[in-house]
């Protein structure tokens, strides 16, 4: 998959026949006047004309996704490409079923989204189990710092148009960004590969940042990382260190493998607390150039962590 991707791109059925994609009544109108008009189309597609069809040509209702693809490929090779260019082109927004509450489709990984990713894939979840039987479309991600809150819904509201609420733990020591959205479900879990319900030992870093040849985006997404799972801690009076750590060894060892392409040392260790919890893998940036080399490439956007490292002054 590319950094610029289609609506087109997933082939998997998950989810398909509940996600309804809106304005398209032109360009669904255009192609049931090169198929055999919309009686003849709605017959072949198994829908109802009056109850379904008419809507979707008159814009009163989105079309169903899985239907929309059906559609599409009815025609010849020329008729799949022109009609896919001309629906790739649009502002796309997607909803479940006629909800009011609408997803915008990003059609390329910006550096913002990459960020989010980090953020969500650190400390964020996606609610429910691998198939979501339960139907708890909930996106969450929890922050010790509010200002750190509102960059990260600001991009939510920027990349899918969406408002996160905010809600308070028990404990009042942090926030939680949170919100539902199916479209946003399948997005992240079908172009980010992101699973739902525990994942904490389950994370990698996503195909399409992996393969990215945009270095921009790889550092967006390494900063959520070490926003969100990263610290920056005293280790004697004038020194710092910058460590990143998961119970997830793929993902550590995928971070290791970046920060090698970006010619930042490390150090790598493992911690076993006790046989009952997953062990800790952390890599760990310590020496002064590395620490500062870190900060020009990567850096943080979380404010505290920011300002830490802003002062940080080591000696060698």
């Amino acid at each position: 998959m590319s950094e610029n991707w289609s609506i087109f791109d997933i082939k998997s059925d998950w989810l398909k026949d509940e996600i309804y994609v809106h304005g398209l009544k032109d360009e669904i109108k255009e192609m049931a006047t090169v198929l055999g008009g919309p009686v003849k189309l709605s017959m072949n597609l198994g829908v109802d004309y009056n109850n379904c069809f008419k809507e979707w040509i008159t814009g009163r209702a989105p079309v169903r996704f899985s239907k929309l693809e059906q559609l599409v490929n009815m025609g010849d090779q020329i008729f799949q490409e022109t009609f896919q260019k001309r629906i790739n082109s649009k502002e796309l927004y997607l909803s479940c079923m006629y909800s009011p509450h609408k997803m915008k489709f990003p059609k390329t990984i910006s550096e913002d989204l990459a960020y989010c990713t980090g953020i969500i894939l650190g400390d964020g979840t996606l609610s429910g189990d691998s198939q979501n039987r339960g139907g708890n479309w909930g996106v969450s991600a929890i922050f010790d710092n509010f200002e750190h809150l509102n960059i990260f819904e600001a991009i939510i509201k920027k990349e899918f148009n969406i408002s996160a609420k905010i809600g308070y733990p028990k404990n009042k020591k942090c926030y939680v960004s949170y919100f539902g959205s199916k479209p946003v479900h399948w997005f992240l879990r079908s172009y980010f590969d992101m699973h739902n319900g525990y994942k904490a030992s389950k994370i990698s870093i996503p195909k399409v940042i992996l393969e990215s040849t945009n270095i921009k985006i790889k550092t967006a997404f390494l900063q959520g990382l070490f926003d969100s799972d990263g610290t920056i801690a005293k280790r004697k009076k004038t020194r710092r260190d910058v460590r990143f750590s998961s119970t997830s060894q793929t993902i550590v060892n995928q971070v290791d493998d970046l920060l090698n392409s970006l010619n930042i040392p490390h150090g790598r260790n493992t911690w076993l607390k006790n046989e009952k919890v997953l062990p800790l893998y952390t890599v760990s940036i310590q020496r002064k150039s590395s620490v500062l080399s870190f900060a020009q490439q990567i850096g943080f956007r979380h404010p505290g962590k920011a300002a830490k490292l802003a002062m940080y002054s080591p000696v060698v």
